[in-house]
């Protein structure tokens, strides 16, 4: 057993075709952030987040094109994240 995290363009067919496998499926809000890509950022977010009492359940960045890179968040407040996290977009 296992979790496969996914975005997708199209949740419900995505849905669809998973559970036809066998599968459970969960959905989840997340954030996504397009960001500068450089050195401490997601220090600098987990670090903005905590100080407000918000805890991260789960994230993950990549490389999108220099000089940007994506972070998607999931978090215990993610409405409250969002507006303190703006400032990064």
């Amino acid at each position: 057993s296992g979790t496969l995290l996914m975005i997708t363009a199209d949740n419900e067919a995505a849905e669809k075709v998973i559970r036809e496998e066998g599968f459970e499926v969960e959905e989840e809000e997340v954030l996504e952030l397009t960001v500068d890509n450089k050195v401490g950022i997601c220090a600098d977010i987990s670090k903005k987040l905590a100080h407000a009492g918000i805890n991260i359940k789960y994230s993950y960045a990549t490389p999108e094109s220099l000089p940007k890179a994506v972070v998607i968040l999931c978090t215990s407040d993610n409405d409250k994240a969002l507006d303190l996290l703006l400032v990064y977009t």
